[in-house]
């Protein structure tokens, strides 16, 4: 743990930018070290002797479990979205009301628009009333629908965001596959040799804001259903998952999806393994160092939760 608590507190004490995902390396190690720490395991923490280290490197029994992991992060729509939010939140310092404001934003709000919904804002905001959804521009297609709210007891030196999020449905078929599918080409670089008996790969993600469906269609390939006129029906996979491409697959054990069990940044988690279909013999000795909550292969159909 010195190491991983050095990563931490180096990566983290001068920028903040990132800390969430040393906080996830640092949460998944001391799992290992806790559930390993009666075994005959060697655990090291991107160990000098690789050239580009993987995260985790287990030993046990002359078999070497080599874990990287990696942080799922947002898509380019929500990056898009929370960079605005940020914006509105900064500029609403120099507005010196003391209310809460909820924020629905259109999918083609922008930044130009953020200027105007800001200065109509400034302008406008002693004559507007209180808990009522409001939308911006007044007439015509709303760009943005809001809502102004009183604190009941604390006391605001400015308009703060209380809640944002969408005004319309978001349509993002396909759009969380390809970001696990994205992440997963990063991490996979770390492993420089082949997948074998003795030289167990496999990829760690922290996915609490993404479905079991996402990750298996990611990796096993695209879920597909068949209706026959005889009134039968069937499914099976495209073969366009992570674990079908002949450069990742030779390499690749298994993808270990993490959930926190709880609601602060030091956190246990629960752990689902989405097995490489050609490794499935390897499961067990997978379970050997890492408590497995459950195990998901290609012929399982999840469904979100």
């Amino acid at each position: 743990m010195d190491k991983l608590n050095e990563a931490l507190y180096n990566n983290t004490k001068n920028n903040i930018r990132n800390y969430t995902d040393f906080i996830a390396e640092h949460n998944f190690g001391a799992e290992l070290i806790r559930y390993n720490n009666s075994s005959a395991s060697s655990i090291a923490y991107e160990p000098d002797r690789f050239k580009r280290p993987p995260d985790f490197v287990i030993n046990k029994d002359d078999v070497f479990f080599y874990i990287q992991m990696k942080k799922l992060s947002d898509s380019e729509r929500e990056n898009k979205q929370s960079k605005l939010i940020d914006s509105i939140k900064r500029s609403f310092e120099k507005i010196t009301v003391g209310k809460f404001v909820s924020l629905s934003l259109s999918e083609d709000f922008n930044a130009g628009d953020a200027n105007l919904f800001l200065s109509f804002l400034s302008a406008s905001i002693e004559s507007l009333p209180d808990n009522t959804d409001l939308q911006f521009p007044p007439k015509g297609s709303p760009k943005i629908v809001f809502a102004l709210y009183p604190p009941n007891k604390i006391e605001l030196q400015h308009l703060t965001i209380g809640t944002s999020g969408n005004l319309e449905w978001i349509e993002t078929t396909g759009e969380a596959e390809q970001q696990v599918k994205n992440s997963l080409s990063k991490a996979i670089g770390a492993f420089l040799w082949n997948n074998d008996e003795k030289n167990i790969n496999i990829i760690a993600m922290e996915a609490d804001r993404y479905d079991d469906i996402d990750i298996s269609q990611a990796v096993f390939g695209t879920e597909k259903f068949l209706f026959y006129t005889s009134g039968s029906r069937a499914w099976t996979r495209d073969d366009d998952g992570f674990f079908n491409n002949p450069d990742h697959s030779p390499k690749i054990c298994a993808v270990l999806a993490l959930r926190r069990t709880g609601h602060t940044l030091i956190s246990r988690y629960k752990k689902t393994l989405f097995i490489n279909e050609r490794f499935l013999k390897i499961v067990d000795q997978v379970k050997s160092v890492i408590d497995i909550d459950e195990v998901l292969t290609m012929k399982d159909l999840p469904t979100k939760e």
